[in-house]
């Protein structure tokens, strides 16, 4: 789509959102790469197979717990991108100059 003249390109999303969004992504990758290291030292522990097992529930409600968290937060996030875009889809909607009624003779 041509950029008509005198009007300014507004970004798709405020500023402050994208750098949230790779926080959480971020924290995310953390997580799990967290739990894999320690569900990896767990199975690899000598203990009791008993403890190993209650050891390995609990980890795995814990990370799916801290996960969804996150998840909830980037939800929110991606809804609030939403919300601007159709914003700004409106306001250039409006701004649109209205078409010609005028017929070819």
């Amino acid at each position: 789509m041509p950029i008509q003249e005198g009007r300014a390109d507004a970004p798709l999303y405020p500023d402050d959102l994208l750098p949230k969004i790779q926080q959480i992504l971020a924290i995310l990758a953390d997580l799990d790469r967290r739990y894999e290291t320690d569900c990896y030292r767990l199975q690899n522990w000598s203990g009791p197979r008993v403890i190993k097992d209650r050891l390995l529930a609990d980890l795995q409600q814990t990370h799916r717990a801290n996960r969804e968290r996150y998840e909830v937060c980037l939800e929110e996030l991606r809804l609030s991108m939403r919300t601007h875009v159709e914003g700004l889809r409106l306001t250039r909607a409006a701004l649109e100059p209205a078409p010609s009624m005028r017929t070819k003779h």
